[in-house]
């Protein structure tokens, strides 16, 4: 998702983050791989503790998107 200022309706935001939430929590989701990653880099896999990393940092931009594009729209009422 990129940061960008568009004029989202309510439906659209519901839509897009109800489609990102899938992709974090669904049966092949980010959180499963990020779980297989720390579980390889428990175990001395130096390059899965990266990919844990690097997926964790792309969930906290998401939600960084989804707290703005909230923003926007209440501050829109």
């Amino acid at each position: 998702m990129k940061k960008e200022n568009k004029n989202y309706t309510v439906a659209q935001l519901h839509t897009m983050i109800e489609k990102a939430w899938m992709e974090i929590t669904g049966d092949k989701g980010i959180v499963k791989d990020l779980e297989q990653d720390l579980e390889k880099f428990l175990k001395g896999n130096q390059t899965a503790g990266t990919r844990a990393r690097k997926g964790f940092q792309g969930i906290k931009n998401l939600a960084q998107d989804i707290r703005i594009w909230i923003q926007e729209v209440k501050n829109k009422k």
